[in-house]
């Protein structure tokens, strides 16, 4: 009987192996032309829907979204080290920001059980640009988390302002918010 046959691993070089036939496979593609690509893809897939523009108009509502996805990922990775941003840039045909909106919620102290934080909004609404500020803090209580805050809202085109306050209790199975 004989004994099994051993693996054994070939390495062959990199200049090696482009000596070899590519029996038809796809050529390797660099990260610039499979970006085209995949874009060029995703352009055609929103153009295939009857929405009553033209190719042009079609490209560049396109690309105003691309850019404002970038813009608010951007914004967004800038921000981070710092606390949770979250920002939805829109412009609309018109080149209106209506419905674009921001966040930015800053942990000023944080020890696990207890924290003091601040929230930064902007909101681009029908009506104007609203901002606002809040200021709150919580902690643990057993198996409860308890909290309170204070915000102030101001309408920045108009002379429209207010201010709130608010409370919470949250439990494994309830939570209770009050403004």
């Amino acid at each position: 009987m004989r004994p099994p046959a051993r693996c054994r691993t070939i390495r062959r070089s990199p200049a090696r192996l482009r000596a070899y036939p590519d029996l038809g496979l796809a050529p390797q593609v660099d990260d610039d032309a499979k970006h085209f690509a995949e874009m060029a893809k995703k352009f055609g897939e929103a153009s295939m829907s009857d929405n009553g523009l033209t190719t042009s108009e079609q490209a560049r509502v396109f690309a105003i979204g691309k850019l404002g996805n970038e813009v608010s990922h951007q914004l967004e990775n800038w921000l981070s080290p710092w606390g949770n941003a979250n920002v939805d840039l829109l412009v609309d045909k018109e080149g209106n920001f209506t419905g674009s909106k921001g966040s930015w919620f800053v942990p000023l102290q944080d020890n696990g059980d207890y924290l003091t934080w601040n929230q930064y909004s902007v909101t681009q609404r029908d009506t104007g640009l609203v901002g606002n500020i809040g200021l709150g803090q919580r902690w643990r209580m057993g198996s409860w988390l308890l909290g309170y805050n204070s915000f102030y809202d101001k309408a920045l085109d108009d002379r429209m302002a207010r201010g709130s306050v608010g409370a919470e209790a949250w439990g494994e199975s309830l939570r209770l918010s009050a403004n």
